[in-house]
């Protein structure tokens, strides 16, 4: 089976699962945000920071954007674009069964 790799976009009014991505990774970002200011007393907006995910099904790891899309959603807009980027792993995950 061929896995996806590199750079994928998902874009508004094209692919069904953008808003929903957006919605998740707002979410997300403000979950993180509050968590590292509360930890460290401080939050660096500045750098561009990905949320990596692995893939239990496929040896397979995605990096979706950190930064950005909350600053995006509180100035009461929507991204057109979100980047995903996708890494195949050489050894597959492990197994969760035991």
């Amino acid at each position: 089976m061929t896995h996806l790799t590199g750079k994928i976009y998902t874009e508004k009014g094209k692919h069904r699962l953008h808003d929903r991505l957006n919605t998740l990774l707002v979410l997300t970002a403000s979950v993180g945000i509050a968590s590292n200011y509360i930890i460290e007393g401080k939050v660096d907006l500045t750098k561009t920071s990905l949320i990596g995910v692995d893939c239990l099904q496929y040896p397979a790891e995605i990096k979706l954007p950190w930064n950005g899309l909350l600053q995006t959603a509180l100035n009461n807009s929507e991204p057109k674009k979100i980047e995903n980027y996708f890494r195949c792993k050489t050894q597959p995950p492990h197994d969760l069964q035991g």
